[in-house]
C-alpha cells in the first residue's frame, strides 16, 4: 500500500543524518514514485449528508443510500459551515 509523506520533511531529515550528501538527497527524493492523492470528504462533513441528532448513520441523497458518518464517496463536497464535527 502506498504511503503519503511530506517530501520536504524527508529531505531535511536525510540532510541531518547523511552528512555531505546535501545535493544528492534532493534528487533522490524527487525521483521517488508518488501517488496522485486528493483529500476525501467524510459523510459527516459533507454538505449533502444529513442525520438525525445523535444518530450514527444518515442519508446521502446524491447516492440515495444510508451511510455511516465516516463513509465517503466521489460526490462529497465539504460543508462551509461549522456544523461538521
Amino acid at each position: 500500500m502506498a504511503k503519503l509523506i511530506d517530501a520536504e520533511t524527508v529531505k531535511e531529515y536525510l540532510k541531518r543524518v547523511i552528512w555531505g550528501a546535501d545535493r544528492k538527497i534532493d534528487g533522490w527524493v524527487d525521483v521517488m514514485p508518488a501517488v496522485d492523492a486528493v483529500p476525501v470528504v467524510r459523510c459527516k462533513d459533507c454538505r449533502y449528508w444529513y442525520a438525525e441528532i445523535g444518530a450514527s448513520t444518515g442519508w446521502l441523497p446524491c447516492q440515495e443510500i444510508a451511510t455511516e458518518r465516516d463513509w465517503f464517496c466521489a460526490s462529497g463536497k465539504r460543508r462551509d459551515d461549522d456544523a461538521a464535527d
